[in-house]
């Protein structure tokens, strides 16, 4: 694969997960009853687990994508073929929370938005989109701008209410 042809994301911070929490209270099983070397092999698993990895690698000779996951270091994706790929979005999502006793609420405040970047393909005379990555505002920006000037397209900037192109 061309270095030059390839543009990818890949980050890793560190989060609690669902894997993580199950991990942390085995681990904290073990040391409680003195089960020391299931605890210490758990630790470590602990700390792996803590740190999350995300992101995606564009292929942009072979018009694929591959969506990565993984723990500390340890990545797995897979790869998706892309069709035509018309432009670059950057999209506003508001999030809701979770339902409390049968009741779903959503939230308002400014930190209940998260900023996706996406590619809108041309699939069968319909524009479909595939998504790339969830992140802040200034993140979102940034890359897509990158990512756009990779690809040579233009950038949808709907992170406001005036939607406007970004060359």
């Amino acid at each position: 694969m061309n270095r030059e042809a390839t543009y990818g994301i890949v980050k890793t911070k560190p989060g609690l997960s669902p894997l993580f929490l199950l991990i942390l209270t085995a681990n904290l099983f073990f040391w409680i009853h003195a089960i020391y070397a299931l605890g210490v092999i758990f630790s470590i698993f602990t700390i792996v687990a803590f740190f999350k990895t995300s992101g995606f690698i564009l292929d942009k000779e072979n018009n694929r994508v591959k969506r990565i996951s993984g723990y500390s270091g340890i990545q797995y994706g897979k790869w998706y073929r892309v069709p035509d790929i018309k432009y670059v979005s950057l999209l506003r999502v508001k999030q809701a929370s979770n339902s409390n006793n049968g009741a779903t609420s959503v939230q308002n405040s400014p930190r209940s938005s998260c900023y996706q970047i996406n590619l809108i393909v041309q699939q069968h005379r319909e524009k479909r989109v595939f998504g790339l990555m969830t992140t802040n505002v200034e993140t979102a920006r940034s890359e897509g701008v990158k990512l756009g000037a990779f690809l040579d397209l233009k950038v949808l900037d709907s992170t406001t209410y005036n939607r406007h192109w970004i060359t």
